[in-house]
């Protein structure tokens, strides 16, 4: 993944989503939230 400035906003928020998404499924695996609050939450990202 190619490095991003601040000022493309865009690039900026889509980084920012998949490590929102990685940090979700991570809580999952280790069993911090359920199959269901992950599914909601990965939802509420679009």
């Amino acid at each position: 993944m190619k490095e991003c400035v601040l000022q493309d906003k865009e690039c900026f928020k889509s980084n920012l989503k998949l490590e929102i998404i990685y940090d979700i499924v991570k809580c999952y695996r280790e069993g911090k939230i359920s199959e269901k609050k992950m599914k909601i939450m990965l939802k509420k990202l679009g």
